[in-house]
């Protein structure tokens, strides 16, 4: 069980990281691109280290959710499906994908707790009004980003992006046999679906020209 107060402090920490991770990774110089996604591999490699050692009690971490304690936790799900997301996406794509994880999930994870505070782990499905407001926090954050970059399509791209990653916060993946964690799940779908609005547009104006 965790805490609405130790929540906000969670989501905060969780909003700037993630805030830090797409505006370093967009304005870097390409030149330097490649250095960056190295020192994040680096930084993926000591997270991996990290969890070792808390999981085999060597360690302690602060602000975890009690059903993290003895699974990977959750931060090192964000910090992973960032660095997929500029692995595999195109930079603005990246970005966008990880300000929707950073922003979005972060409002959802604290209305969620408000409403339940005293549900120890999270629900299956979550509830409308925290799937809305993940979805007009998502969509407010990759339509500023688009706008900002002037990108042509920036309507299409939040509308689509923002509905990937609603669809990957609010029906999270989880079986008897394995669980796909949101941090990770929510960026990776929102980058595709974004992609695919993309080529779907691309398509439209060359069969309309």
């Amino acid at each position: 069980m965790i805490s609405f107060r130790r929540e906000i402090e969670r989501k905060s920490v969780h909003l700037l990281g993630g805030l830090q991770i797409s505006m370093f990774g967009f304005f870097v110089p390409e030149e330097f691109h490649a250095f960056f996604m190295y020192g994040f591999a680096y930084f993926i490699v000591f997270l991996c280290l990290l969890e070792w050692l808390r999981l085999h009690d060597v360690l302690k971490l602060p602000m975890l959710r009690d059903y993290e304690r003895r699974r990977v936790g959750g931060y090192f799900f964000f910090f992973l499906g960032a660095f997929i997301c500029f692995l595999i996406f195109p930079r603005e794509i990246a970005t966008a994908s990880v300000l929707m994880l950073s922003t979005g999930d972060a409002v959802s994870g604290i209305m969620l707790t408000a409403k339940h505070p005293d549900t120890p782990r999270r629900p299956s499905v979550k509830p409308f009004p925290v799937a809305s407001a993940m979805f007009l926090t998502s969509f407010a954050s990759c339509y500023i980003f688009f706008c900002a970059i002037n990108h042509p399509s920036s309507l299409i791209m939040a509308l689509s992006g923002a509905t990937g990653a609603t669809i990957a916060d609010t029906f999270p993946l989880r079986t008897p046999l394995f669980y796909v964690d949101d941090n990770l799940s929510i960026p990776l779908l929102a980058g595709c679906a974004i992609i695919l609005s993309d080529i779907m547009s691309s398509i439209l104006l060359y069969e309309a020209a």
